[in-house]
């Protein structure tokens, strides 16, 4: 019994084998994991690209050369290194983005998007730590060498299947945890790709065994165990597998949603880590500077979207006939246990202080930024600690020895640090001068950025900051680095106590414009309506107008979208109802949806 998935990656194709069935074939299949990358014959590609360079504030023109190993396909590439000044021509190595497209699609199509590679490179291959995704929804999270996953990492295929755990050479191996699109979890060894030795599985009705195997086949002993726990079969809906996944949008601009697998559910929240580790981790809410001025490249912000960029959430049901004979589906309901408004404020920082070529209506001398609020509390009695400090240095909100009062922040506050900067000796008259004027900060040594800030330091406009501000490109600035403390109240009236890390950037004035801006870098939907949360409410179904036949040894893939008036919590299962009245059941769903307390108008910035 065998079924394969597989998903073509542009830096090798990566292959799942998972739990297969066929006409042919009886009884419960057995579960086999193998990921591998097949040899295949590619070349080097080269491409010539504009990067500015901002030691020599000059734009330079650097061929980029990568490894492609699906050259049929006839792909373009673009590679977006983290540091442009010290990026070399040739084959690539360091830090950056490796974006594969369609060669006969404009750049800013989302459509014309393929594959993206994030992290480490040498030699022109993925090497090191590195995140991958395609298009279709396969995404691998870990270690690479030589342009193959090698080391503890994460793959996950957009039928939902995912493996964590050791891969060598392109192949897991050792120690990891295999869930299949239904729930079922091993855990144990694996050798080339294959099951082997001892491990632990849970079936999807909760059972769990110790297993055995060889060579990714399971032994006699542990097949009858496995039998034994599966139990007596009760018609055709115990030979019917229902697994639930997340639909990827190809428009990066939109909202996404990602689904992981845990033993007690799946856990369905939104894919962007920024949001999330703002919203409900301890991140800096400082945007940075591409958050803040995206141009063509997405959404402004973290959590600011408009109407367009939030779709309805599209949940994607795999359900597997490994019956002898057709099941007809006559209908399908999501069984909710509960629904509940998420309140907490979602804020972030904008500096306003630098935004790159083509960026309008700046100004040179800029000691203002905005908080701003897209949860859907405000942010009560806030207050900001902080420290003026050299960037990339931190600062405990502790050890901050300035207190600045911000009160109500419902959904933006704006704050000024002129104040703070005059306290320090800064010559706030005269930098707004030189920033009104459009004259700049000058420096004689041009091309050399530590002569020319060592010379901007010296020039007694800065105060006792003159130790602590940084030249970057043209910007002139200083960290303004502590913490925003506040609290809120949930849907229960309860206060909750919130400290946020921040770095602002606080723009002093820009040395005098030196160059020109150059180059920057198959589911059929149910129903035409999104399903929608009843928030504040539990034990209730939503019903879906669903009815299939799908006929033995078959899988087919739905979709049906669902979303809320606003942010929330909910926990849920999908139920299939077969013809004969039986139940199909999926595993726990925990999903966190969020929805912005208000919408802006598309991008807010050219």
């Amino acid at each position: 019994m065998r079924m394969r998935v597989v998903a073509g990656a542009l830096l090798g194709s990566l292959v799942l084998a998972g739990p297969a069935w066929s006409e042919e074939e009886s009884g419960e299949p057995l579960a086999q994991v193998k990921v591998l990358l097949p040899a295949r014959a590619g070349q080097w590609r080269t491409r010539s690209q504009q990067v500015f360079d901002g030691h020599r504030q000059e734009l330079q023109r650097r061929s980029y050369t990568v490894w492609d190993d699906q050259t049929a396909r006839g792909l373009d590439f673009v590679w977006i290194p983290d540091r442009p000044d010290g990026a070399v021509s040739g084959r690539v190595s360091g830090t950056g983005r490796l974006v594969w497209r369609l060669a006969d699609k404009p750049s800013y199509d989302p459509a014309a998007f393929i594959a993206e590679y994030r992290g480490e490179m040498r030699d022109g291959r993925p090497h090191g730590r590195g995140g991958y995704r395609t298009r279709d929804g396969l995404a691998y999270e870990g270690g690479w060498k030589n342009g193959s996953p090698d080391g503890r990492g994460n793959l996950k295929l957009a039928s939902g299947a995912e493996f964590t755990g050791r891969f060598k050479a392109g192949a897991a191996e050792g120690a990891g945890q295999f869930f299949d699109v239904d729930g079922e979890i091993f855990e144990g060894r694996f050798r080339a790709g294959l099951r082997e030795g001892d491990g632990r599985t849970v079936l999807p009705n909760g059972a769990s065994y110790l297993s055995a195997w060889t060579a990714g086949e399971e032994v006699e002993a542990s097949r009858k165990t496995r039998l034994a726990q599966i139990g007596p079969a009760q018609g055709p809906a115990n030979d019917i597998r229902l697994g639930v996944s997340v639909d990827r949008k190809d428009d990066e601009s939109a909202l996404q949603y990602s689904a992981q697998n845990r033993e007690s559910g799946l856990v369905i929240q939104p894919s962007k880590k920024r949001l999330m580790s703002r919203w409900k981790g301890n991140d800096d809410i400082t945007l940075t500077s591409q958050e803040e001025y995206p141009g063509d490249r997405g959404s402004y912000g973290v959590f600011a979207y408009s109407a367009s960029d939030l779709p309805p959430l599209n949940l994607v049901f795999e359900v597997q006939n490994r019956a002898p004979g057709p099941v007809r589906i006559r209908g399908a309901y999501l069984d909710v246990d509960t629904s509940v408004s998420d309140l907490q404020p979602a804020i972030q920082l904008t500096a306003g202080s630098s935004g790159g070529c083509g960026v309008r209506d700046r100004t040179d001398f800029s000691p203002v930024f905005e908080l701003e609020n897209f949860g859907w509390a405000p942010a009560e009695r806030a207050q900001l600690r902080f420290a003026f400090a050299k960037p990339n240095t931190s600062v405990a909100p502790g050890a901050a020895g300035t207190t600045k009062e911000v009160g109500l922040i419902r959904a933006n506050a704006k704050v000024d640090l002129e104040g703070e900067l005059r306290a320090a000796g800064v010559n706030t008259s005269r930098l707004k001068a030189l920033g009104a004027n459009g004259t700049g900060i000058a420096c004689k040594s041009k091309g050399n950025a530590p002569a020319c800030l060592a010379e901007i330091a010296g020039s007694g406009l800065f105060g006792s900051l003159s130790r602590q501000i940084a030249l970057d490109e043209r910007d002139i600035y200083v960290n303004a680095a502590g913490a925003l403390n506040y609290v809120w109240r949930d849907q229960k009236g309860q206060e909750n106590a919130r400290t946020s890390p921040f770095s602002a950037k606080i723009l002093l004035g820009r040395t005098p414009i030196e160059a020109e801006c150059g180059e920057g870098a198959e589911k059929e939907p149910v129903g035409k309506k999104p399903l929608e949360f009843r928030l504040g409410q539990s034990k209730y179904r939503l019903p879906v107008a669903f009815e299939r036949t799908i006929q033995a040894g078959r899988s087919a893939r739905y979709t049906v979208a669902v979303g809320a008036r606003m942010s929330s919590e909910h926990n849920f299962r999908v139920v299939l109802q077969t013809a004969d009245g039986q139940q199909i059941t999926s595993r726990p769903i925990s999903l966190t949806y969020f929805r912005p307390n208000r919408l802006v108008e598309g991008n807010t910035t050219e």
